[in-house]
């Protein structure tokens, strides 16, 4: 059993350039947090960079090492989400399992999963996502903006 004492945790951790995939290391909750802000970062740069596999990579390495990072799952969602990928909802509430009180950032999770749906054609659950949305935020356009579509895309096949 590898054992690191009372003041750290153990954690399995990728190293880069490693011919062993895992390797166990003792480190401070300090140190846990900085290598998760390291890796959440590089996956939003390499994202931007249109490496979206690299991206993934590295966020399921923070997961790995904090599996409540709520910003994790929802960049997983946005990744998936222009796929039509049916995970995406999976992810944007794991995002709202774990995601602060604050309701501008629950809004922002609930369009991104309206978002999701309308786009897999499930306009009832799209629906559902947007208006709870703009109940938390009620002056969010893009939540308002996106109800208006599913409600007319619902019209259109009555």
């Amino acid at each position: 059993m590898f054992s690191c004492g009372k003041k750290v945790t153990v954690i399995q951790a990728r190293l880069v350039g490693e011919s062993t995939p895992f390797q166990s290391e003792c480190v401070t909750s300090e140190q846990v947090a900085l290598k998760i802000a390291r890796h959440y970062s590089y996956a939003l740069a390499v994202l931007a960079s249109g490496d979206t596999l690299a991206s993934i990579h590295q966020l399921h390495e923070v997961l790995m090492q904090d599996s409540t990072y709520w910003a994790a799952y929802y960049s997983l969602g946005l990744i998936d989400s222009p796929y039509d990928e049916p995970t995406c909802a999976d992810h944007y509430r794991d995002a709202l399992r774990f995601a602060p009180p604050e309701d501008s950032v629950r809004s922002m999770i609930y369009i991104a999963m309206g978002s999701c749906y309308e786009k897999q054609t499930a306009l009832g659950y799209a629906e559902q996502n947007y208006r709870t949305a703009l109940q938390l935020n009620p002056s969010s356009e893009p939540a308002r903006e996106g109800l208006e579509r599913v409600l007319a895309l619902k019209q259109d096949e009555r």
